[in-house]
């Protein structure tokens, strides 16, 4: 699939795709809510970026 032809549902739908596929990476090894808060702190991280360039522009 070439991704920057597809639309945002696609691109969607990959990104959640690739990020199901590195947590369960993990299947087994590390509990639940260690993942969940993983998940938080690429969100927060992703924020802070944002953040970041805004202050750049």
């Amino acid at each position: 699939m070439d991704l920057l032809r597809s639309g945002p549902a696609d691109l969607s739908r990959a990104m959640v795709r690739d990020v199901l596929e590195a947590i369960h990476k993990y299947d087994g090894t590390v509990p639940f809510a260690l993942a969940v808060g993983v998940l938080e702190m690429c969100k927060a991280q992703l924020i802070e970026d944002a953040a970041v360039e805004d202050e750049d522009d």
